[in-house]
């Protein structure tokens, strides 16, 4: 990315993710093909899925070449808690 060249974002590819859908990740984002590229876009993207808690790392990285974005994930652990009641 070069500062002052209004590049426009070409695709986004998601990759990591076994749980969690990637239409859910793409929602996150705020992010679409077409829209501006930009580091703060980008970073601010990556923020947004961080704070959801569903991920321990994200990366949003740009192609400089192709203007593509990959988003590569790892989930976490998901932890789920089962509460019974009884008399």
């Amino acid at each position: 990315i070069e500062p002052g060249v209004r590049d426009t974002i070409s695709e986004i590819t998601v990759v990591g993710n076994e749980q969690v859908d990637a239409a859910v990740i793409r929602s996150a984002l705020a992010l679409e093909p077409g829209m501006p590229l930009s580091v703060r876009s980008l970073a601010q993207a990556r923020n947004r899925l961080l704070k959801r808690g569903l991920f321990s790392e994200v990366s949003v990285t740009p192609d400089p070449t192709t203007r593509a974005v990959t988003v590569a994930v790892r989930e976490r652990l998901l932890r789920t808690v089962g509460v019974t009641t009884g008399y």
